[in-house]
């Protein structure tokens, strides 16, 4: 609520990332007047969070993820961030929520160029696979940013869902056959193989809502039965 020219939060924030590792960290929060509110707090103990658990993770322990409790934290108006009505907020997050994390991309190319030019292990056996995990890679890529670029946020929901689920089952898929083409040695904790494999999954919970679990399940589903999604010129899927 509000206290003066700033804020007083109270309130548990279920996974916080990074906890002892940076400085400060955003939190967002929602006001009695159903308002918006994101404000910069010190990642400390001392910055009024309380660590409630650690979270073992086993894909992304290194982040240092935890749960904690804001109670009475006092927040100036100097590190008020943002702060908007929560209907237009709420809003503009469903059209933010459809479409591709840049980062699985990353993911997917990182292991495309692994296949390809990587660890002397893999071999040329891998080098038919990663051409075409390039191609698939590529299509998405274009289509995921022509619907980002060109399309306005409210439209194409469906379709953006689309194309998100078949990115994620593409980067789960390209990192899964780094760890076969790397063998025993993928299962390390060096292995670049095994990290990317652990990114692929992780994308499959980051920012993910009840529409993109569907979605995802979908996808999983159509690649289980055969069926083969490439994307069209017209800016659909085409069996």
């Amino acid at each position: 609520m509000r206290e003066g020219n700033g804020w007083r939060l109270n309130g548990r924030i279920a996974w916080l990332t990074g906890w002892s590792l940076v400085d400060v960290v955003m939190v967002g929060a929602v006001t009695p007047d159903d308002e918006v509110l994101f404000v910069m707090l010190p990642c400390k103990e001392e910055g009024g969070l309380t660590k409630i658990q650690d979270h073992r993770l086993w894909s992304m322990d290194a982040t240092s993820t935890v749960a904690v409790g804001l109670h009475e934290v006092h927040v100036g108006a100097d590190q008020q961030v943002g702060l908007y009505p929560g209907e237009v907020w709420r809003l503009q997050d469903i059209h933010r929520q459809p479409n591709v994390n840049p980062g699985v991309f990353g993911t997917i190319r990182a292991a495309v160029a692994l296949l390809s030019h990587g660890s002397a292990s893999c071999g040329g056996d891998f080098q038919e696979l990663a051409e075409a995990l390039a191609e698939e890679y590529s299509a998405l890529r274009k289509e995921a940013y022509r619907l980002m670029d060109e399309v306005e946020p409210h439209r194409e929901l469906d379709y953006r869902l689309q194309i998100r689920a078949a990115a994620l089952e593409l980067g789960c898929r390209a990192s899964s056959a780094c760890i076969a083409a790397e063998g025993g040695r993928g299962l390390g904790r060096a292995s670049r193989s095994g990290r990317l494999l652990g990114e692929s999954h992780f994308h499959l919970v980051q920012a993910q809502t009840a529409s993109v679990r569907r979605a995802t399940s979908r996808t999983y589903l159509e690649v289980g039965n055969g069926r083969e999604l490439s994307v069209s010129g017209t800016g659909r899927f085409a069996s």
